[in-house]
């Protein structure tokens, strides 16, 4: 991989741990809203809301107009999903489905699958809707019928980064930081996102 591909200059009024947070899940996120195809008026279901993908899509999506649905279940996942931009909330923990097809009777228009099962998800989806998943490798490998899926993945292309820095600094969209670990933290660190997290955990050498 050429050594071009993941640098991009930070921009001063980004951190370094912001600008570390944003890399790879920012450039998922961003080719996931891209694939989406999002107008104004449509209902978006982002599943894995509460990740380091999830806050950014769940971001881009509203700023695009759409109305988002998206997943969490404590308090504190509701509490962080809605602070970004999501309109409604469904309970991961319960019949996904049912939530959104009770918040969007004829479906939703967009399903964005960054966690759990797809194929139970499909269902979500109205007829002529698409279906995003970062966790995909083919369409193949989830047949559907009346509905495009698109599997992304993320591309941290200079151009890509730059985008990702720039609504960072105007402030478009902001990457959460739940916690940033000290070097000799890691474990501790790995330990915390085997657990689940909010947004991203940072490793500093600083």
């Amino acid at each position: 991989m050429p050594v071009s591909v993941g640098l991009a200059k930070l921009p001063e009024s980004v951190g370094f741990p912001e600008g570390a947070a944003l890399g790879l899940a920012g450039a998922a996120a961003l080719a996931s809203v891209d694939a989406a195809h999002l107008q104004p008026g449509q209902v978006v279901l982002v599943a894995g809301a509460t990740g380091g993908v999830g806050t950014q899509v769940v971001q881009l999506a509203a700023k695009a107009g759409a109305g988002v649905i998206a997943t969490a279940h404590t308090d504190e996942e509701r509490a962080l999903v809605t602070g970004l931009g999501a309109g409604d909330v469904v309970d991961h923990t319960q019949d996904v489905v049912a939530q959104a097809r009770s918040l969007a009777t004829s479906g939703v228009d967009v399903v964005v699958h960054l966690a759990g099962d797809a194929a139970s998800l499909l269902p979500a989806v109205r007829d002529g809707g698409r279906f995003v998943s970062t966790l995909l490798g083919s369409p193949d490998q989830l047949p559907a019928e009346n509905l495009t899926v698109v599997p992304v993945a993320a591309n941290p292309a200079p151009a890509t980064l730059d985008r990702l820095a720039r609504h960072q600094a105007e402030g478009t969209t902001r990457v959460v930081v739940q916690k940033i670990y000290p070097l000799d933290a890691t474990p501790a660190a790995f330990a915390d996102f085997g657990a689940g997290s909010l947004g991203k955990l940072v490793i500093s050498t600083q």
